[in-house]
């Protein structure tokens, strides 16, 4: 999954992925204004950190610069890259398999987004 962004707005924003319902997903949410880039789950309508990693202090990314957000998404592993640099990475087995994708925000109305793509990875 990989999205390119251009936020006017030091608050939060991100994706969900493999989205079963609104209780039962992943989601990655970036945020400028409190210094953290985070994987993390919904399951059984409980939020809650993965089973491994997922957090990150860091300023994630500039106000007013267009950057590049990828996740790959691989069994259980999760890496998350911006402009083609590992941001935060985490493991967890709650939940399996694909589901359906979005994006979010958290308290930001000023983020664009462009050039949405979703690639299925084979393995083998």
């Amino acid at each position: 999954l990989a999205v390119d962004f251009s936020p006017i707005d030091h608050d939060g924003f991100g994706y969900v992925f493999r989205y079963q319902d609104i209780n039962n997903f992943y989601f990655c949410v970036l945020s400028a204004r409190n210094n953290y880039a985070m994987l993390g789950k919904k399951t059984a309508g409980v939020f809650n950190f993965l089973d491994q990693g997922g957090q990150v202090n860091v300023t994630p990314y500039q106000i007013s610069t267009k950057h590049r957000l990828k996740l790959v998404a691989l069994g259980n592993q999760f890496q998350v890259y911006q402009d083609d640099d590992p941001l935060v990475s985490g493991s967890d087995d709650d939940i399996s398999g694909a589901g359906q994708v979005g994006l979010m925000c958290h308290g930001n109305d000023n983020v664009f987004f462009y050039r949405l793509q979703l690639l299925k990875l084979l393995s083998g």
